[in-house]
């Protein structure tokens, strides 16, 4: 079968996301804000979500996009949100899953979490990208789309303290493997994004300049990543440039996986 090379001005337009209408779950701050400024900047329509109404109305308002405010932890909301997005886009072509805010309490060891704990951690990084797979995916089977979930190195590997957020963050990749397959069919792709050590503005604010400095030494790149190199692999697994990229998961970690386990926030 003969291949027909794409020409310049083709190319430009495999990353571009023209047209484009995406859903961002915790959209707020962070890596989320930056996917939303990202995506609209190559030209694409964004559903900005978050728990805190301020939040999704600034990163709305700064991207010419939509605010939408639920505790996306919960199924109920998910289809909300979801619902509302697709009728004020008038459709949606991507979902991207960017939530999963780890509070300082549950960073502890196996010995010391006790079963709620547990829990609270699988609702803050798997349960929410089931409710909302499930209900993108009609939305999505109709003209294919792109859905991209936020893991981790954590994800892959093992660090102290942890466990529930490894193994939610593993979760993910599973699930969007088993999407990528089902949905295939449907011309839907599902594929995750696993940070390494990031700048986020949180990070920056709660942890020590000499914690920051240790563990940016300790990966191969010599410092920690930014939330725009998230946001540039997202707005590439969600463009066409990636149409032929599903089931995978995509580490943007300055090599830190290469050499892990390296010092981490939990390390203190």
């Amino acid at each position: 079968m003969a291949v027909t090379p794409h020409d310049e001005q083709t190319w430009a337009s495999r990353f571009r996301l023209d047209g484009r209408r995406v859903l961002v779950a915790g959209a707020g701050q962070g890596m989320g804000a930056a996917t939303s400024t990202a995506i609209h900047a190559l030209g694409g329509t964004v559903a900005c979500a978050d728990v805190d109404p301020d939040r999704a109305r600034a990163i709305a308002d700064r991207t010419s996009g939509i605010g939408l405010v639920g505790d996306l932890t919960r199924a109920a909301d998910c289809e909300r949100v979801v619902d509302q997005a697709a009728d004020q886009l008038g459709g949606l072509d991507g979902l991207v899953d960017i939530i999963g805010m780890w509070p300082d309490e549950l960073w502890r060891t196996l010995d010391r979490i006790e079963p709620e704990v547990w829990r609270r951690g699988a609702e803050l990084t798997l349960d929410h990208a089931f409710y909302l797979s499930r209900a993108v995916l009609p939305h999505l089977r109709d003209g294919g789309g792109s859905v991209v979930f936020i893991s981790s190195l954590s994800g892959a590997t093992s660090a102290p303290l942890h466990g529930p957020y490894g193994a939610g963050k593993a979760g993910l990749r599973s699930l969007a493997r088993t999407l990528a397959l089902e949905n295939a069919p449907h011309g839907v792709r599902a594929n995750t994004v696993s940070p390494g050590a990031i700048r986020t503005p949180r990070i920056a604010a709660s942890s020590p300049a000499e914690t920051l400095d240790r563990i940016g030494a300790s990966i191969p790149a010599g410092h920690l990543g930014d939330v725009d190199d998230i946001a540039g692999a997202v707005a590439f697994l969600l463009s066409d440039a990636a149409a032929y990229v599903t089931g995978v998961d995509l580490r943007v970690d300055g090599g830190a996986g290469v050499v892990y386990p390296l010092h981490t926030v939990g390390d203190g």
